[in-house]
This record gives structure tokens, sequence and C-alpha cells, in this order.
């Protein structure tokens, strides 16, 4: 019989040696209880250690991991392209640490690892204060979005703050908190590898031929040097990767270097020195052929059930980012990373210098393609490029609409056939930047192209990072093409030193995945294709682009919609970085009287819905929320002002409320209800920051058109819905494809989506034909302001159309809509026909799409721009009741007001 014995199976062995730097000695304290002193930590602290934490491993690395990378470039063994990647990932980190822009443009999924001692009290909520800390570090920092939340199986959204995070707390003994911060991009992630083995792989022989045949899989996609980590046991297979993903980031080096009888988990460095040796032998290199492909090995072995035997692998890639902290008695600590990479640059020898780049070949991109093909064609796989001229950014979205055009018997673009093209992306765009950390996109992505794309004279010339699959290899063996390969890793030198310009070439309204036409100075790449698929490098000069930052989706309503200034370039940016950022004032039709049972609120919010305010005002004030009334509904996501009105509420107690994101500006009484439409206007005040260099001429310029001939007064992306697919619900109900919604607020919203997207539908074909401010025989107009719909000849048009006076209306279809006449009433008849819809289908709606007329453009009475900075406008003007002010303001940014899908979207064609 055996008697108990307890170990911990990863017990860390030592003293931890690493560098902490006090980030607080606050929101810590100590009590006695039950003859025990008990650490408690305010959720404060775990707030503030994730902001400091995700923020830090952003921009800054490991002052042994610079060290690994000088040591490459001091390396006489090192080829001249391990050199070349090590020497640029050096440049990187130096721009990256100075803290605006990360190092990576894949800025990752955040995973917290906690130890919590028993003698620490923090009173729970422990997950929901760290995920605080990541979602505060994402809004306030130039960080990417890039968590996708599931809608149903196949349809997703991005959640717009990078949460969920993957947050694992553990009870441990003790009386300290001890975190693993970590930040794991996709490319990374995606070279997590799980192997099923059997016993027979433990024998020094099978083993390494294992780990050798393994080691091409993971290939480059991933910006190696890496440090890889595998583990070979597990008492789960599950167990085995997330220790592979610990030992990666160099969590478990402490564990002891033998095993025992009881199955701890041990560390083999001598195995670890021979799969380095390995990896150096193998020709990948750090990226581009040489001896660097890791950095550095870690080999745990762990127990396991007998019929079983995982293997798992994992790396942490040049974007090497994670972190310790710790709560104890004295403060709040998180590892001292290095501050000052610029120490690890070393000096360079010019003669090697010169060696490096006496092989490189200037490719002109200027020249028509079958030149550029056949010079090409004159090396071999390795050869290093300098690239000057013209290429097209494209990548996943922009690529599926090129498919679709040939799918529907149209031809690629003649931009896609005459132009290299670069797979690439950035994160968000810093103030006075034109591009946030821009890096390649891993190639892979769009493999499932290629063939089909160079079939018909695109894609001849691919840039990115990354291997690729045997599909492309045999496209560009078939069809004479060439991929080529940059750096993966230097996102912030490409932001910083070489992002200069971009002029948008097609599908402006996918922002930051639209086809870009960029110039570029010189530059060096790898040849890695010699009609078969490869790899390059990116080196100084660069490109010449600016993409704006990730935002959150768009609705179908507004993607694809055509722009009255589309002569003039955007002014580029990103929009609500802030709730600040979004300003907006009501302008009531009246204010109230001073007498009467219903009183009347003014009050500033933020981070509120107007429903939601107004619910917690009358909650607060003891008034049924019935009773309630409002002019207009605001934005959540921004800072308003408006009037609410509350039935038989004390004054006093209104003046004195004192409910979280309201403020309460102003109080009187009226002898009505406040109802919905009980509007002038809004004033609008929004920022837009990290402009291109000359957008204050630009902005003034499209300001001025718009003052002379409006604006489209397209419906935004609000009036599509949270996941921007009302208009295409609403039409499954109206045509009987699914049954009616049970509640009417929902029945009214689904109509009127359905309606909007029919108006914006009709006035992109008017704005395209260049007649928003023009007559259409058999127009019928609408006074500003006002709301009487009449006929007006051609000859009225003509002075009150240029007047601002009057504008044309268009449709809001329903049975009781007035028509207009002639060619206006053609265009009408052939949108609804196009729709699939019926003035029929709309009775389906039961009153709540009767039908009404909307006037086709907007007329700020002014439109002021002013630079409150670096690449900061701020835009000043007011709309009346019922116009969006992101219709205005995408007429400066080329770019529609709610961003991006992750997926083609239907725009303003019909809805399937």
């Amino acid at each position: 019989m055996t008697t108990f014995q307890f170990q911990d199976m990863l017990a860390l062995e030592g003293h931890d040696e690493t560098p902490y730097r006090l980030v607080s000695d606050q929101f810590v304290s100590t009590f006695e209880a039950q003859g025990q002193t008990f650490l408690k930590v305010d959720p404060q602290a775990l707030t503030l250690l994730t902001q400091e934490a995700m923020r830090d491993i952003a921009h800054l690395l490991r002052p042994g991991h610079l060290a690994q990378l000088q040591a490459i470039v001091e390396d006489p063994e090192a080829s001249s392209n391990d050199r070349f990647v090590a020497k640029d990932l050096l440049r990187n980190a130096v721009i990256a640490a100075e803290g605006v822009l990360p190092g990576c443009q894949d800025t990752g999924t955040a995973i917290v690892m906690g130890k919590k001692g028993q003698l620490v009290f923090t009173g729970g909520g422990d997950d929901e204060a760290i995920a605080r800390g990541v979602f505060d570090t994402y809004q306030r920092s130039n960080l990417r979005y890039s968590q996708l939340a599931p809608l149903d199986m196949y349809k997703e959204k991005n959640t717009g703050n990078n949460l969920p995070a993957q947050i694992e707390i553990a009870a441990t003994d003790g009386d300290e908190y001890k975190f693993l911060f970590m930040a794991k991009g996709g490319g990374s992630a995606n070279k997590s590898y799980l192997f099923q083995e059997t016993k027979a792989l433990l024998n020094p022989k099978s083993l390494l031929a294992f780990v050798e045949s393994k080691l091409a899989s993971i290939g480059t996609s991933a910006c190696p040097p890496y440090h890889l980590a595998i583990v070979i046991g597990g008492t789960s297979a599950e167990y085995a990767l997330k220790v592979s993903k610990y030992a990666s980031a160099r969590y478990l080096d402490r564990l002891p270097k033998s095993g025992n009888e009881l199955g701890r988990g041990f560390r083999d460095v001598e195995l670890e020195a021979q799969i380095l040796e390995l990896t150096r032998k193998v020709g990948i290199g750090a990226q581009f052929g040489g001896k660097y492909f890791c950095h550095d090995v870690r080999v745990i072995r762990l127990p396991r059930h007998g019929a079983s035997c995982p293997v798992a692998m994992a790396v942490s890639c040049s974007a090497d980012r994670q972190a310790l902290g710790k709560i104890t008695k004295k403060g709040i600590f998180l590892e001292e990373l290095e501050r000052n990479p610029s120490r690890f640059l070393p000096a360079f020898d010019g003669s090697k210098l010169s060696a490096d780049t006496a092989s490189v070949v200037k490719i002109d991109l200027g020249k028509p393609m079958s030149e550029i093909l056949a010079q090409l064609s004159q090396h071999p796989i390795k050869t290093r490029l300098s690239l000057t001229g013209t290429l097209v950014v494209a990548r996943d979205i922009a690529h599926a609409k090129l498919k679709e055009k040939l799918d529907a018997g149209e031809p690629l673009p003649e931009y896609f056939k005459n132009h290299p093209v670069y797979y690439a992306g950035p994160a968000k765009t810093p103030e006075g930047y034109a591009s946030g950390s821009f890096g390649p996109t891993t190639a892979g992505r769009m493999d499932s192209y290629v063939d089909l794309f160079q079939s018909r004279g695109g894609s001849m010339v691919m840039l990115a990072k990354g291997n690729r699959s045997n599909a492309v290899t045999e496209a560009c063996k078939k069809h004479k093409g060439f991929y080529l390969g940059s750096i993966g890793g230097p996102a912030a030198r490409l932001a910083k030193e070489c992002i200069k310009k971009v002029e948008v070439l097609d599908y402006a309204e996918l922002g930051m995945e639209a086809v870009w036409k960029i110039g570029r100075r010189q530059g060096q790449r790898f040849l890695r294709v010699h009609q078969r698929a490869g790899e390059a490098q990116l080196d100084r000069g660069g490109l010449v682009m600016s993409v704006e930052g990730e935002k959150p989706s768009s609705s179908e309503g507004v993607e694809g919609l055509p722009f009255l200034t589309a002569n003039e370039r955007s002014i580029g940016g990103v929009f609500r970085q802030s709730p600040e950022d979004f300003s907006v004032e009501e302008i009531p039709a009246y204010l109230p009287s001073g007498e009467g049972d219903h009183v009347y609120v003014r009050f500033a919010k933020r981070g509120l819905t107007t429903p939601d305010a107004v619910k917690s005002m009358a909650k607060a004030l003891g008034v049924d929320g019935r009773e309630c009334g409002w002019a207009g509904l605001k934005d959540k996501h921004a800072v308003t002002v408006q009037w609410a009105s509350f039935l038989r509420a004390d004054v006093e107690k209104a003046r004195a409320l004192s409910v979280d994101g309201i403020t309460v500006l102003e109080v009187s009484r009226h002898r009505n209800k406040l109802k919905t439409g009980h509007l002038h206007g809004n004033r609008f005040s929004l920022v837009v920051r990290g402009c291109v260099e000359d957008a204050l001429a630009i902005a003034r310029r499209v300001a001025e058109r718009i003052t002379l001939d409006g604006a489209p007064n397209y419906y935004g992306a609000q009036r599509f819905g949270r996941d921007g697919d009302n208009a295409k619900r609403g039409v499954a109900w109206l045509t009987g494809e699914t049954g009616a919604p049970r509640d009417h607020f929902e029945r009214k919203m689904f109509a009127s989506s359905v309606q909007s997207w029919l108006f914006n539908r009709y006035l992109a074909e008017r704005v395209q034909d260049g007649m928003l401010s023009l007559y259409i025989d058999g127009d019928l107009a609408v006074r500003h302001p006002g709301d009487r719909v009449f006929a007006i000849t051609e000859d009225e048009a003509r002075s009150t159309y240029a007047s601002r006076a009057c504008s044309a209306t268009g449709p809001m279809f329903g049975p009781e809509m007035r028509w207009p006449d002639g060619s206006a009433k053609a265009r009408e008849d052939r949108v609804l026909a196009g729709s699939g819809l019926t003035i029929e289908h709309f009775a389906r709606a039961k009153g709540l799409a009767e039908g009404t007329r909307r006037a086709v453009r907007v007329c700020p009475p002014k439109v002021e721009v002013t630079e409150e900075g670096p690449g900061v406008l701020r835009f000043v003007f007011e709309l009346p009741a019922g116009a969006y002010a992101t219709a205005v303001l995408r007429e400066f940014r080329k770019s529609d007001d709610e961003g991006l899908r992750s997926e083609p979207l239907w725009g303003i064609e019909p809805p399937r």
C-alpha cells in the first residue's frame, strides 16, 4: 500500500529574479481574521495592474528578447537575411517604445492568468475588474480590436473593444496575487499545434525525427525568430496545449531539470539544445533563409495517461508580448520591460552592410506588368529586390468583392492587372499619423483567390508575409506569377517612417478594407518566387500610404453609397475614439412655458441611449416611465444634450437628480408631454483624429461644396439596427418569407428600415448621376425648413434648388405615399421593382409604413472646420431633425459612418 504524497505538477524552483516596477502602493491593505493576516485587494488594483500590463506589452519587450535580436546581428554565422530581419525588428522596437505605435498591428487577444493566494481577499468580481483593465487600455490606446462575437453559427460581429479576454484564476497558498499577462495575435496563435502520439515516440531517434518533420509546418507566417515550446505528455490534451503556451512565454523556466516518481513536470535542457540545433539546420532562418528560425527552445515533459501521449507545440513570435505582475502587501508591481531598446542597436560594420545590399535588384513598378514579370523571371529565389512605383493594397473583403465581379461575368479591374497587390492592414491611427502600426497580412488568407485571379490576369505579383499553400505554388507555375514576402513584425516602423499618403482606388465604402493605390519609394524585399510561392523582405523607404483604423461594423443600408464629393481625397483619420469626439446638442422646437404638469429636464448624457437615460431618471424621480417623453433619440457613444419630460415629477427633486452618466442642466414645467419630432434640429461637434497632412485644405473644399449644394440626406447605419440587418429582416417579413415580429416596436423598426434602405438606394442613383441639386422632370419638392410636399416646375427648381430654399424629395414607400410624375416617377418605379417589393407588400405592416417623402439633401447653414492640433480636425454644423451627422461627415472621410464588416455586404442591392 502506497503512502499519499502531494506534489505540484508545475512547481517552480529557486527565487524569482524578475525585475519589477512599483505601479502603485494604493488599493492594498491588510486585516486580521481567525489569527491570520489577510491581504485586502481593492478591485481598482486589478484594473490598474491590467491597464498598465496590457499597454506595456503592446509597446515594450523584455531586455532578454532584445539581446537575442542583437546577438543575431553580431553573429558572423548569421545569414545576411537573418541580420536584415533582426536589424529591422530592433528598429521597430525603438519606435514602439515611444508609446504611440504598438510594435505589431495585430494587438492580439488579451490573456490573463492569475494565482490567488488563499490569504488574499478581493470580495469577488476579479474577472470583471481585470476585463475592465483590458477594455480601458484598448479603448485609450492605438490598438486594434480583433475579437468577433458569434451572433449565430455563421454570422459574427466585432465587439469593438477587444473583449472578451481570456481570464483564468487559480487558487494557491500564500498572501500574494501573481499574474501572467499575454497578448496573443492570430498569427502566433494559429501556430499552436496538438499531435496525438503513442509510446513509440518516446525514444531519442523517433522524437528528434518527429520534431524535425514538424518544424517546416510552423513556417514563417507568424513572424520568426520564435521562442519555441514543446510539451510532451500531459494529463489531458488541453493541458498540454496550455503548458506549451506558458512555456513559450518563459513562464516555466524555473521548473526542475529532472522528473521523479510522483510525476512532476520538468525541463529537458539537453533536448532543448538538440532541437535548437535542428531549427538552425532546416534553413528557414529569420523569415527568409538562414540560421535563426528560433531564438530558443523550451521542452517540457509531463506525466501522461498510459494510452495517450499528447505533444503540443507553441511559439511566441517577434511580437513577444508578455509580462509578470503581482500584488503584495507592499503594493502593485509589474515586470519592468525595456524602455530604451536603442541600446541594443549595435554599431554596424559598413563593409558588412555593403555586402548585405550588394546583390539588390531594382524593380520599376511603373513599367507594364509584362516587363515586370519578365525581369522577375530572370532572378532566382532569395534575390533581394528594391521596388519603386505603384502598388495596390487589398485584403480579404476586397478580394471577395472582386470575386463577386468575376462570378457575375465581369472582368477584373485594370488596376488589379497592372500593379502588384500588397496584402496589408493597420491598427488604430494615432493623432498626427497617416496610419496606425501597419504590417503585412498573413498571405495564406488569400490563397484561395490566386489561381482564379491569375487566370484572369490579376494578382500576378503579390506581396505579404509568410509561407503559402501548394495551390499558390501551382498557380504561380501555371500562370508565371510571383509572390514576394515582407518582413513580419516591424509594423510600427512602417507607420512612422514609411506611410505618408494613399489614394482610395475602389470600394471606398470598405474603409480600411478598401482597395488603395499607393506609391512607394525605394525599399527592399526578397524575391521568394520563381514561378512558385515564396517570401520576401521590406527594408527602409517602404510604403507611402494612409489607411484608417479599425472601427465597429457598418450597416448594409449605408454600405456602397456614392459620395457627392468623390473627386476629393479622404481626410483620413479616426472618428469617435472617445464619446467626447461626438457631441450633439438638441435644438428644441419650443421651450417650456414654466407652467403645467409635465416637468421638462434638459440634461447631458454620456454612454447611454436616450430611452435608458430617461428610464433611469424616471426611476430616480419615482414617476411612471410610460408617461415620459423625448423629442429625438441620441447616440449612446457620444456626449449629448437634450430635453425629456416627466409627468407630475417633483421639480426640486429633478434639479438635484444624481444618475450615473447624466448631468441635469435645466428644469422647468410645460403643459404637454414632449413627443418625438418636437425638435427643430441638432447642433453637432465632431472630432476626427490622425488626419492626413493636408486634411484641413481638403476639408474646407468639401465644406465649400456642401455649403453650395448640400449633402446627400442618407439614412445612417443607426437606422438599420445594431447588427445592420433590420432591412433584410423587414423584407423577409413584408414578402411573407417569415412571420411578423410579435413586438410592435420591432415591426415598426423593420418597416422603417426597409423604407430607409430603398430611399438610400434611390438617393444613391441620384447622386451617382450628378442630380442631387438638379431638377428631374416630375420632382416633388419640400422647402427648408418645412415638411409640405409640392410639385415644382423646372423654372422654379432652377432658382430654389440653387439657393437651397428647397430640395427635391425621394420615396419612403408605402400605400399613402404621394408619387411624382415623369422621369422622377420612372426612377422610383425602377428602385421599387428592383427590390422585389411592391406597394402592396407594405400593407402587411398595417399602418406602420403608410408612406411619405424625404428631402434628398440636407443644407447646413455653415460647416465650420478648425484644426485643433496636428492631424486633428473639428467639424461644427447644424442639421434639421431626422438628418444624420455621419451622412455629412462621410463626405470628408470617404468612409461609411459606422465602419466595416468582416464579411461582404449586400450594400444597396436587393437583400437576398
